[in-house]
């Protein structure tokens, strides 16, 4: 089974279509671009800021590893990693608007994580930011099936079974939407690299959002909220 399933990724990926390609080129300039911005900052001095960033990182770094296993085929494994990527951003913000110290101290030690619904719900009475409605949005539309890729359940299981094979099984239109979320939730984290590096402009994550939204607006993208 493992040589048939890699067989058949490898085929894929050779067949990769041009808007495939163009979305994940988008997503890892975008990426890219936020490094740069990250790069150009200095690591915060405060335990708050410290945590915030940290998991913000973490996001960052499934985003990444999302692009690589999207580019050598591996959807599955891509869509399981969006859950914890989203989980990344949200703990996050959380951590720098909305954890009290009891809470911040027992996130430390391992013994308090807010689930990602009330997080935002207490990130919302701090914030009416378009960023949280963002969040709020993907969270009411796509937690499910994130649960559902994340834990190996019914929606993982059935895009590994095709016609004559087994293995990854996904649609183009259902992995540029993982990419497109995960671009999404990247661009939260970094619109927080400003405030917890202590960057004196947002210029450089803006220009990177707009770079973005630029390469994604041409006629081949879809649209993962339509």
């Amino acid at each position: 089974m493992p040589t048939h399933t890699n067989s058949n990724s490898r085929s894929r990926k050779s067949l990769m279509s041009s808007s495939m390609v163009l979305a994940l080129q988008c997503s890892n300039r975008l990426r890219s671009d936020l490094d740069v911005v990250a790069g150009a900052g200095a690591a915060p001095n405060d335990r708050r800021a410290t945590l915030a960033l940290a998991s913000h990182s973490v996001a960052f770094q499934h985003h990444c590893a999302i692009t690589i296993l999207v580019d050598n085929g591996l959807h599955g494994s891509a869509a399981a990693l969006l859950r914890s990527m989203y989980e990344g951003c949200v703990n996050g913000l959380w951590l720098t608007y909305a954890a009290d110290e009891h809470h911040l101290k027992k996130f430390e030690e391992d013994r308090y994580r807010p689930e990602p619904s009330k997080a935002l719900r207490q990130l919302r009475s701090h914030d009416d930011g378009e960023y949280i409605e963002t969040l709020e949005r993907l969270h009411n539309q796509v937690m499910q099936p994130l649960n559902s890729y994340a834990h190996t359940g019914a929606l993982q299981v059935v895009r590994h079974i095709g016609s004559d094979f087994i293995g990854p099984n996904f649609t183009e239109v259902e992995i540029e939407e993982f990419l497109e979320l995960a671009d999404a939730v990247l661009i939260a984290s970094g619109l927080e690299l400003p405030r917890l590096l202590g960057l004196q402009s947002e210029e450089g994550v803006q220009e990177a959002v707009l770079r973005y939204k630029s390469g994604r607006s041409g006629p081949h993208t879809s649209n993962p909220n339509s």
